[in-house]
Protein backbone atom coordinates (compact mmCIF):
# COMPACT_ATOMS: atom_id res chain seq x y z
CA UNK A 1 0.00 0.00 0.00
CA UNK A 2 3.05 2.27 0.99
CA UNK A 3 3.91 2.00 -2.45
CA UNK A 4 1.11 2.97 -4.32
CA UNK A 5 0.86 5.50 -2.10
CA UNK A 6 4.53 6.94 -3.56
CA UNK A 7 3.17 6.31 -7.07
CA UNK A 8 0.94 9.14 -6.70
CA UNK A 9 2.61 12.82 -6.19
CA UNK A 10 -0.28 14.87 -4.17
CA UNK A 11 -0.47 18.85 -5.47
CA UNK A 12 -1.44 20.97 -2.74
CA UNK A 13 -4.83 23.33 -2.87
CA UNK A 14 -5.02 25.50 -0.23
CA UNK A 15 -8.00 27.27 -1.72
CA UNK A 16 -10.21 24.37 -2.70
CA UNK A 17 -9.32 22.08 -0.28
CA UNK A 18 -7.54 23.40 2.61
CA UNK A 19 -8.19 20.62 5.24
CA UNK A 20 -7.12 18.10 3.02
CA UNK A 21 -3.85 19.89 1.93
CA UNK A 22 -2.97 20.43 5.33
CA UNK A 23 -4.00 16.72 5.88
CA UNK A 24 -1.69 15.38 3.00
CA UNK A 25 1.13 18.10 3.70
CA UNK A 26 1.32 16.75 7.29
CA UNK A 27 1.10 13.05 6.88
CA UNK A 28 2.20 12.44 3.32
CA UNK A 29 4.95 15.81 3.20
CA UNK A 30 7.56 13.67 0.89
CA UNK A 31 4.36 12.77 -1.48
CA UNK A 32 3.57 16.77 -2.10
CA UNK A 33 5.02 18.97 -3.88
CA UNK A 34 6.06 22.32 -3.04
CA UNK A 35 3.19 24.49 -2.63
CA UNK A 36 5.16 26.87 -4.88
CA UNK A 37 5.14 24.45 -7.68
CA UNK A 38 1.68 23.12 -7.42
CA UNK A 39 0.11 25.86 -9.85
CA UNK A 40 2.82 24.82 -12.92
CA UNK A 41 1.94 20.96 -11.94
CA UNK A 42 -1.98 21.88 -11.71
CA UNK A 43 -2.57 22.01 -15.49
CA UNK A 44 -1.78 18.69 -15.97
CA UNK A 45 -3.05 16.59 -12.96
CA UNK A 46 -5.81 15.48 -14.55
CA UNK A 47 -4.27 13.82 -17.08
CA UNK A 48 -4.53 9.73 -16.39
CA UNK A 49 -0.78 9.00 -17.62
CA UNK A 50 0.40 11.18 -14.97
CA UNK A 51 0.34 10.38 -11.45
CA UNK A 52 -0.64 13.95 -9.79
CA UNK A 53 -3.92 13.95 -7.32
CA UNK A 54 -5.66 16.13 -5.70
CA UNK A 55 -4.96 16.60 -1.68
CA UNK A 56 -8.84 14.75 -1.75
CA UNK A 57 -8.35 12.08 -4.53
CA UNK A 58 -5.42 10.98 -2.66
CA UNK A 59 -7.46 10.55 0.60
CA UNK A 60 -10.19 8.61 -1.22
CA UNK A 61 -7.44 6.14 -3.02
CA UNK A 62 -6.41 5.14 0.18
CA UNK A 63 -9.11 6.23 2.83
CA UNK A 64 -8.82 3.00 4.91
CA UNK A 65 -5.53 4.45 6.22
CA UNK A 66 -6.39 7.96 5.98
CA UNK A 67 -9.04 7.63 8.21
CA UNK A 68 -7.50 6.11 10.95
CA UNK A 69 -4.22 9.08 11.06
CA UNK A 70 -7.18 11.42 11.27
CA UNK A 71 -8.42 9.63 13.93
CA UNK A 72 -5.41 10.30 15.88
CA UNK A 73 -5.76 13.83 15.44
CA UNK A 74 -9.26 14.31 16.34
CA UNK A 75 -9.48 17.02 19.57
CA UNK A 76 -6.21 18.31 18.25
CA UNK A 77 -5.83 22.23 17.87
CA UNK A 78 -4.94 23.15 14.30
CA UNK A 79 -2.36 25.17 14.20
CA UNK A 80 0.61 26.02 11.34
CA UNK A 81 -1.33 25.81 8.11
CA UNK A 82 -4.77 25.63 9.20
CA UNK A 83 -4.13 29.40 10.79
CA UNK A 84 -3.28 30.26 7.21
CA UNK A 85 -6.67 29.17 5.60
CA UNK A 86 -8.99 31.69 7.67
CA UNK A 87 -10.46 32.79 5.39
CA UNK A 88 -11.60 28.92 4.06
CA UNK A 89 -14.87 27.04 3.78
CA UNK A 90 -14.50 25.18 7.20
CA UNK A 91 -14.33 28.55 8.87
CA UNK A 92 -17.30 29.77 7.19
CA UNK A 93 -19.43 26.30 7.66
CA UNK A 94 -18.45 26.19 11.23
CA UNK A 95 -19.83 29.92 11.34
CA UNK A 96 -16.25 30.87 12.94
CA UNK A 97 -17.03 29.31 16.18
CA UNK A 98 -13.93 26.69 17.07
CA UNK A 99 -13.02 26.77 13.19
CA UNK A 100 -11.31 23.98 12.55
CA UNK A 101 -10.97 22.29 16.13
CA UNK A 102 -11.43 18.83 15.21
CA UNK A 103 -9.54 17.50 12.20
CA UNK A 104 -11.28 14.65 11.30
CA UNK A 105 -14.72 16.06 11.38
CA UNK A 106 -13.40 18.87 9.52
CA UNK A 107 -11.62 16.66 7.10
CA UNK A 108 -14.56 14.47 6.40
CA UNK A 109 -16.81 17.82 5.66
CA UNK A 110 -15.01 18.28 3.13
CA UNK A 111 -13.98 15.20 1.36
CA UNK A 112 -17.81 14.29 1.15
CA UNK A 113 -18.50 17.64 0.46
CA UNK A 114 -21.08 18.39 3.50
CA UNK A 115 -21.43 21.42 5.73
CA UNK A 116 -20.36 20.58 9.09
CA UNK A 117 -23.78 23.17 10.18
CA UNK A 118 -27.61 22.50 9.17
CA UNK A 119 -28.66 24.95 6.06
CA UNK A 120 -30.07 28.18 7.34
CA UNK A 121 -33.11 27.75 5.57
CA UNK A 122 -34.85 24.52 6.82
CA UNK A 123 -37.29 24.92 3.26
CA UNK A 124 -33.22 23.98 1.80
CA UNK A 125 -32.34 20.33 1.39
CA UNK A 126 -28.90 19.23 0.80
CA UNK A 127 -28.06 17.28 -1.42
CA UNK A 128 -28.53 13.64 -0.39
CA UNK A 129 -25.75 12.18 -2.79
CA UNK A 130 -22.78 10.21 -2.23
CA UNK A 131 -19.48 11.58 -3.52
CA UNK A 132 -18.08 9.98 -6.53
CA UNK A 133 -15.07 8.31 -5.47
CA UNK A 134 -16.53 6.33 -2.31
CA UNK A 135 -16.38 2.93 -2.37
CA UNK A 136 -19.39 1.26 0.32
CA UNK A 137 -16.26 -0.44 1.84
CA UNK A 138 -14.89 3.75 2.48
CA UNK A 139 -18.41 4.39 4.00
CA UNK A 140 -18.58 1.82 5.76
CA UNK A 141 -15.17 2.32 7.50
CA UNK A 142 -15.97 5.89 8.45
CA UNK A 143 -20.10 4.37 9.31
CA UNK A 144 -18.74 1.87 12.33
CA UNK A 145 -15.50 4.52 13.59
CA UNK A 146 -18.55 7.09 14.09
CA UNK A 147 -20.79 4.64 15.76
CA UNK A 148 -18.27 3.45 17.79
CA UNK A 149 -17.40 7.28 18.55
CA UNK A 150 -21.16 8.22 19.45
CA UNK A 151 -21.25 4.59 21.89
CA UNK A 152 -18.22 5.78 23.53
CA UNK A 153 -19.22 9.39 24.40
CA UNK A 154 -22.80 8.49 25.11
CA UNK A 155 -21.20 6.06 27.55
CA UNK A 156 -19.28 9.15 29.28
CA UNK A 157 -22.28 11.21 29.42
CA UNK A 158 -24.27 8.84 31.57
CA UNK A 159 -21.53 7.60 33.84
CA UNK A 160 -20.38 11.28 34.28
CA UNK A 161 -23.60 13.49 33.55
CA UNK A 162 -21.96 16.72 33.47
CA UNK A 163 -23.06 19.55 30.81
CA UNK A 164 -19.73 19.49 29.17
CA UNK A 165 -19.73 15.92 27.67
CA UNK A 166 -23.32 15.57 26.81
CA UNK A 167 -22.74 19.21 24.57
CA UNK A 168 -20.15 17.42 23.20
CA UNK A 169 -21.98 13.97 22.52
CA UNK A 170 -24.86 16.44 20.74
CA UNK A 171 -22.76 18.10 18.99
CA UNK A 172 -20.91 14.67 17.62
CA UNK A 173 -24.31 13.55 16.43
CA UNK A 174 -24.60 16.37 14.38
CA UNK A 175 -21.66 15.87 12.92
CA UNK A 176 -22.80 12.21 12.20
CA UNK A 177 -25.72 13.05 10.79
CA UNK A 178 -24.73 15.86 8.66
CA UNK A 179 -21.28 14.01 7.02
CA UNK A 180 -21.17 10.70 7.51
CA UNK A 181 -22.98 8.21 4.82
CA UNK A 182 -25.60 5.42 6.41
CA UNK A 183 -27.09 3.07 4.31
CA UNK A 184 -30.39 1.10 3.89
CA UNK A 185 -31.95 -1.93 2.44
CA UNK A 186 -35.04 -1.32 0.10
CA UNK A 187 -37.75 -3.31 0.19
CA UNK A 188 -37.12 -3.42 -3.79
CA UNK A 189 -34.57 -6.11 -4.75
CA UNK A 190 -32.94 -5.78 -1.22
CA UNK A 191 -30.52 -3.29 -2.28
CA UNK A 192 -27.85 -0.72 -0.69
CA UNK A 193 -28.96 3.47 -0.54
CA UNK A 194 -26.49 5.09 0.84
CA UNK A 195 -27.69 8.72 1.74
CA UNK A 196 -27.12 11.27 5.00
CA UNK A 197 -28.84 10.74 8.36
CA UNK A 198 -29.81 14.76 8.14
CA UNK A 199 -32.11 14.38 5.37
CA UNK A 200 -33.47 11.52 6.47
CA UNK A 201 -34.64 12.87 9.61
CA UNK A 202 -35.61 16.65 7.89
CA UNK A 203 -38.01 14.51 6.14
CA UNK A 204 -39.17 12.55 9.04
CA UNK A 205 -39.85 16.32 10.64
CA UNK A 206 -41.24 17.83 7.71
CA UNK A 207 -44.25 16.64 6.06
CA UNK A 208 -44.14 19.15 2.92
CA UNK A 209 -44.34 16.65 -0.14
CA UNK A 210 -41.99 18.40 -2.57
CA UNK A 211 -39.20 17.78 0.56
CA UNK A 212 -40.48 14.23 0.64
CA UNK A 213 -40.30 14.13 -2.91
CA UNK A 214 -36.61 15.42 -2.85
CA UNK A 215 -35.10 13.61 -0.06
CA UNK A 216 -36.60 10.29 -0.30
CA UNK A 217 -35.92 9.27 3.03
CA UNK A 218 -39.36 9.15 4.45
CA UNK A 219 -39.60 5.58 4.82
CA UNK A 220 -40.05 3.73 8.03
CA UNK A 221 -36.65 1.96 8.68
CA UNK A 222 -36.64 -1.39 10.38
CA UNK A 223 -33.91 -2.89 12.29
CA UNK A 224 -33.41 -6.61 10.51
CA UNK A 225 -30.96 -8.24 13.01
CA UNK A 226 -30.72 -8.26 16.50
CA UNK A 227 -27.77 -9.44 18.49
CA UNK A 228 -26.46 -10.83 15.21
CA UNK A 229 -29.48 -12.44 14.25
CA UNK A 230 -32.23 -11.79 11.48
CA UNK A 231 -35.63 -11.17 12.71
CA UNK A 232 -37.60 -11.30 10.22
CA UNK A 233 -39.09 -14.30 7.66
CA UNK A 234 -40.65 -13.09 4.26
CA UNK A 235 -42.20 -9.56 4.98
CA UNK A 236 -43.17 -9.07 1.11
CA UNK A 237 -45.81 -6.46 0.83
CA UNK A 238 -45.44 -5.33 4.09
CA UNK A 239 -46.14 -1.49 4.41
CA UNK A 240 -46.28 1.52 7.67
CA UNK A 241 -47.95 4.64 6.86
CA UNK A 242 -48.89 4.02 3.46
CA UNK A 243 -45.44 2.80 2.43
CA UNK A 244 -42.99 0.22 1.94
CA UNK A 245 -40.49 0.50 4.66
CA UNK A 246 -36.71 0.18 4.45
CA UNK A 247 -34.84 -2.45 6.67
CA UNK A 248 -31.41 -1.83 8.16
CA UNK A 249 -28.07 -3.09 6.74
CA UNK A 250 -25.78 -5.54 8.65
CA UNK A 251 -22.24 -5.14 9.06
CA UNK A 252 -20.27 -6.74 5.83
CA UNK A 253 -18.26 -9.95 6.80
CA UNK A 254 -15.07 -8.75 5.41
CA UNK A 255 -15.00 -5.72 8.58
CA UNK A 256 -15.74 -8.47 11.16
CA UNK A 257 -13.24 -10.49 10.23
CA UNK A 258 -10.91 -7.71 11.39
CA UNK A 259 -12.42 -7.97 14.96
CA UNK A 260 -9.65 -8.31 17.70
CA UNK A 261 -9.61 -11.53 19.96
CA UNK A 262 -10.14 -8.67 23.07
CA UNK A 263 -11.68 -5.39 23.25
CA UNK A 264 -9.64 -3.82 25.96
CA UNK A 265 -6.78 -2.36 24.65
CA UNK A 266 -8.76 -0.04 22.11
CA UNK A 267 -10.52 2.23 24.61
CA UNK A 268 -7.28 1.95 26.67
CA UNK A 269 -5.75 3.43 22.95
CA UNK A 270 -8.52 5.45 21.96
CA UNK A 271 -8.82 3.11 18.99
CA UNK A 272 -12.68 3.98 17.76
CA UNK A 273 -11.96 0.87 14.60
CA UNK A 274 -13.28 -2.10 14.66
CA UNK A 275 -10.17 -4.26 14.99
CA UNK A 276 -9.72 -2.61 18.37
CA UNK A 277 -12.97 -4.73 19.80
CA UNK A 278 -14.58 -8.19 19.62
CA UNK A 279 -16.85 -9.22 17.54
CA UNK A 280 -19.93 -9.06 19.53
CA UNK A 281 -18.82 -5.72 21.02
CA UNK A 282 -19.06 -4.24 17.48
CA UNK A 283 -21.79 -5.90 16.88
CA UNK A 284 -23.54 -5.32 19.46
CA UNK A 285 -22.58 -0.77 19.21
CA UNK A 286 -23.81 -1.38 15.67
CA UNK A 287 -27.36 -2.36 16.92
CA UNK A 288 -27.49 -0.06 19.46
CA UNK A 289 -26.14 2.79 17.17
CA UNK A 290 -29.19 2.25 14.71
CA UNK A 291 -31.65 2.34 17.77
CA UNK A 292 -30.29 5.52 19.31
CA UNK A 293 -29.33 7.27 16.91
CA UNK A 294 -30.56 6.47 13.53
CA UNK A 295 -33.94 5.88 15.10
CA UNK A 296 -34.93 2.61 13.50
CA UNK A 297 -37.93 0.86 14.20
CA UNK A 298 -37.57 -1.97 17.04
CA UNK A 299 -39.39 -5.51 16.54
CA UNK A 300 -42.51 -3.85 19.03
CA UNK A 301 -43.44 -1.69 16.38
CA UNK A 302 -44.48 -4.13 13.95
CA UNK A 303 -45.64 -6.46 16.69
CA UNK A 304 -47.87 -3.65 17.53
CA UNK A 305 -48.50 -2.64 14.16
CA UNK A 306 -48.96 -5.82 12.11
CA UNK A 307 -48.81 -8.44 15.02
CA UNK A 308 -46.05 -9.45 12.78
CA UNK A 309 -43.44 -11.80 15.13
CA UNK A 310 -39.97 -12.37 15.13
CA UNK A 311 -38.84 -15.86 13.91
CA UNK A 312 -39.75 -18.24 16.42
CA UNK A 313 -36.25 -20.17 16.44
CA UNK A 314 -34.48 -17.16 16.60
CA UNK A 315 -36.09 -15.79 19.83
CA UNK A 316 -34.50 -18.08 22.10
CA UNK A 317 -30.88 -17.38 20.36
CA UNK A 318 -31.68 -14.28 21.27
CA UNK A 319 -32.49 -14.73 24.58
CA UNK A 320 -29.61 -16.47 25.32
CA UNK A 321 -27.40 -14.43 23.47
CA UNK A 322 -28.43 -11.92 25.80
CA UNK A 323 -28.43 -14.40 28.93
CA UNK A 324 -24.30 -15.07 27.95
CA UNK A 325 -23.96 -10.87 28.08
CA UNK A 326 -25.05 -10.40 31.25
CA UNK A 327 -23.45 -13.51 32.66
CA UNK A 328 -20.16 -11.78 31.81
CA UNK A 329 -20.66 -8.55 33.17
CA UNK A 330 -21.71 -10.21 36.64
CA UNK A 331 -18.29 -11.99 36.15
CA UNK A 332 -16.52 -8.74 35.25
CA UNK A 333 -18.26 -6.67 38.05
CA UNK A 334 -15.34 -4.72 40.51
CA UNK A 335 -12.86 -5.42 37.79
CA UNK A 336 -13.23 -1.78 36.24
CA UNK A 337 -12.84 -3.26 32.68
CA UNK A 338 -13.98 -0.04 30.74
CA UNK A 339 -14.92 -1.65 27.68
CA UNK A 340 -17.39 -4.45 29.82
CA UNK A 341 -19.08 -1.28 31.38
CA UNK A 342 -19.78 -0.24 27.83
CA UNK A 343 -21.26 -3.16 27.29
CA UNK A 344 -23.49 -3.12 30.04
CA UNK A 345 -24.86 0.06 29.56
CA UNK A 346 -25.48 -0.48 26.02
CA UNK A 347 -26.96 -3.60 26.25
CA UNK A 348 -28.89 -2.19 29.21
CA UNK A 349 -30.30 0.51 26.58
CA UNK A 350 -31.10 -2.05 23.68
CA UNK A 351 -33.19 -4.25 25.81
CA UNK A 352 -35.09 -1.15 27.07
CA UNK A 353 -35.60 0.12 23.38
CA UNK A 354 -36.54 -3.35 21.71
CA UNK A 355 -38.44 -4.80 25.41
CA UNK A 356 -37.60 -8.39 23.48
CA UNK A 357 -38.54 -9.74 27.02
CA UNK A 358 -41.92 -8.79 26.92
CA UNK A 359 -42.68 -8.93 23.18
CA UNK A 360 -40.91 -12.67 22.91
CA UNK A 361 -43.68 -14.04 25.79
CA UNK A 362 -46.24 -12.24 23.93
CA UNK A 363 -45.35 -13.82 20.76
CA UNK A 364 -44.70 -17.10 22.38
CA UNK A 365 -48.20 -16.73 24.14
CA UNK A 366 -49.78 -15.79 20.30
CA UNK A 367 -47.51 -18.74 18.89
CA UNK A 368 -48.77 -21.15 21.36
CA UNK A 369 -52.59 -20.09 20.78
CA UNK A 370 -52.01 -20.35 17.06
CA UNK A 371 -50.09 -24.01 17.95
CA UNK A 372 -53.94 -24.72 19.53
CA UNK A 373 -55.88 -23.65 17.18
CA UNK A 374 -54.09 -25.25 14.28
CA UNK A 375 -54.05 -28.65 16.59
CA UNK A 376 -57.80 -28.19 16.75
CA UNK A 377 -58.36 -27.19 13.45
CA UNK A 378 -55.92 -29.93 12.02
CA UNK A 379 -57.93 -32.43 14.59
CA UNK A 380 -61.10 -31.00 12.77
CA UNK A 381 -59.78 -31.77 9.55
CA UNK A 382 -58.36 -35.21 10.68
CA UNK A 383 -62.29 -36.26 11.80
CA UNK A 384 -63.88 -34.76 8.93
CA UNK A 385 -61.52 -36.74 6.67
CA UNK A 386 -62.10 -39.93 8.73
CA UNK A 387 -65.92 -39.40 8.66
CA UNK A 388 -65.60 -39.21 4.60
CA UNK A 389 -63.40 -42.19 4.87
CA UNK A 390 -65.90 -44.02 7.34
CA UNK A 391 -69.04 -42.87 4.70
CA UNK A 392 -66.96 -43.73 1.67
CA UNK A 393 -66.15 -47.24 2.46
CA UNK A 394 -70.06 -47.41 3.83
CA UNK A 395 -70.96 -46.26 0.73
CA UNK A 396 -68.79 -48.95 -0.73
CA UNK A 397 -69.84 -51.59 1.09
CA UNK A 398 -73.70 -50.94 0.44
CA UNK A 399 -72.77 -51.02 -3.45
CA UNK A 400 -70.79 -54.26 -2.88
CA UNK A 401 -74.00 -55.80 -0.88
CA UNK A 402 -76.36 -54.68 -3.62
CA UNK A 403 -74.26 -56.13 -6.58
CA UNK A 404 -73.78 -59.50 -4.36
CA UNK A 405 -78.21 -59.27 -4.36
CA UNK A 406 -78.15 -58.75 -7.50
CA UNK A 407 -75.75 -61.85 -8.44
CA UNK A 408 -77.75 -63.78 -6.12
CA UNK A 409 -81.31 -62.82 -7.78
CA UNK A 410 -79.88 -63.87 -11.27
CA UNK A 411 -78.44 -67.12 -9.78
CA UNK A 412 -81.56 -68.05 -8.24
CA UNK A 413 -83.40 -67.00 -11.39
CA UNK A 414 -81.31 -69.37 -13.54
CA UNK A 415 -81.49 -72.21 -10.91
CA UNK A 416 -85.36 -71.98 -11.23
CA UNK A 417 -85.19 -71.87 -15.09
CA UNK A 418 -83.45 -74.72 -14.70
CA UNK A 419 -85.52 -76.61 -12.93
CA UNK A 420 -88.22 -75.80 -14.83
CA UNK A 421 -86.94 -77.23 -17.70
CA UNK A 422 -86.05 -80.61 -15.75
CA UNK A 423 -89.79 -80.86 -14.13
CA UNK A 424 -90.88 -80.56 -17.56
CA UNK A 425 -88.89 -83.34 -19.00
CA UNK A 426 -90.18 -85.74 -16.05
CA UNK A 427 -94.20 -85.01 -17.32
CA UNK A 428 -93.28 -86.14 -20.36
CA UNK A 429 -91.08 -89.12 -18.92
CA UNK A 430 -94.34 -91.36 -17.34
CA UNK A 431 -95.95 -91.62 -20.70
CA UNK A 432 -93.39 -92.98 -22.26
CA UNK A 433 -93.05 -95.60 -19.50
CA UNK A 434 -96.46 -96.54 -20.12
CA UNK A 435 -95.91 -96.75 -23.75
CA UNK A 436 -92.70 -99.09 -23.27
CA UNK A 437 -95.05 -101.20 -20.85
CA UNK A 438 -97.55 -101.72 -22.79
CA UNK A 439 -95.67 -102.71 -25.64
CA UNK A 440 -94.22 -105.19 -23.59
CA UNK A 441 -97.27 -107.03 -22.55
CA UNK A 442 -98.26 -107.32 -26.48
CA UNK A 443 -95.31 -109.21 -27.14
CA UNK A 444 -95.51 -111.50 -24.24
Amino acid sequence: NRKRQRELITIPDPVLWPVSTRFCLQHFGDDCLHPSLAPIFRVIAERQSVGLVSPRSRIQHFFKDCLRLAADDVDTELTGVYRSFSNSRINRDQGGRNAGKNIMWALMSEIYERPLSLPSSTATVSRNIIPAGFSGKNNWELLLWAAITCATQWHHVQETGTSESAAHYQETLSHVRRVVPFVEITAEGGGECWSFLSERHLAAQDTAAAVLRTTGASEVLILRSLFGFELWGNLGGLELLNRMPRYTADIPSSLLSTCAASSREGLDQNLFFPEAFERSTVILIWEWFLLEVVGAAPPSVLWATAQEPVVAWVRPRILSAIEAKQDEFTGAMGTCDRVKSLEAALLESVLAKTQVGMIFDQMDVVDEARREAAAQEAEARRQERAATQARQRYEAEARRWELQQRQRELELQQELEHRLQQTGSEQERPEQLWEDSVRAEATQ
